[in-house]
């Protein structure tokens, strides 16, 4: 689980700066309306935020409705003995996928936010 959440990780990492680095002649744009620094910082934070609030939604969904489908139809079998794959669902998985998840989205919406802001103005 916690290699999953690392390539997870760096894909969001990855998606979040190309988004950044794609929308970096806009910021120029942005400015030359009268946008403060400020302004700039936080538009681009908050649709990184979105982005990954979006994502981090419907991947609980979906990973939920996968495994009530695996409890209720035992879609996946072990091989040999063909017993159902075991799932357990609990309620503090749910919150420690949902807390860690949306910090580190925090995180790789301000730094990569930061550093485009720092090099536009250099």
């Amino acid at each position: 689980m916690i290699f999953i959440f690392i390539l997870a990780s760096f894909n969001l990492i990855a998606s979040l700066t190309m988004l950044y680095i794609e929308k970096k002649d806009n910021i120029s744009s942005l400015e030359s309306f009268g946008l403060s620094r400020k302004g700039v910082f936080q538009i681009f934070f908050f649709e990184g935020l979105l982005i990954s609030g979006i994502g981090i939604l419907a991947g609980l969904v979906v990973g939920y409705f996968v495994c009530f489908l695996q409890l209720k139809f035992s879609l996946l079998v072990i091989p040999g003995p063909n017993i159902p794959f075991p799932i357990n669902i609990s309620l503090s998985d749910f919150f420690l996928v949902f807390f860690s998840v949306s910090i580190l989205s925090v995180l790789f919406s301000y730094f990569p936010t930061k550093i485009l802001l720092k090099q536009r103005g250099n």
